[in-house]
């Protein structure tokens, strides 16, 4: 699960809790330092920053398959 906003008060909070007590891995989307984020206190709490695709895919385990043109660079 990736928590792209979420205020303190927010109902993603129990979501969050939800997905934790099934064995869901929880990543949230940064915010600035002074803005009032529960996805900062999360991160903080040791959840996984998720700043690109890449970290998505780091999250869920999965190899992320390279297409050839890629693979040309």
């Amino acid at each position: 699960m990736v928590v792209g906003e979420a205020s303190n008060r927010s109902g993603t909070l129990i979501t969050v809790g939800h997905a934790l007590g099934i064995g869901r891995d929880v990543g949230c989307v940064p915010y600035p330092a002074d803005a009032e984020s529960a996805c900062n206190a999360l991160i903080k709490e040791g959840a996984p920053m998720v700043e690109k695709v890449e970290d998505v895919y780091d999250l869920m385990g999965v190899n992320r398959i390279r297409l050839p043109s890629e693979l040309e660079k």
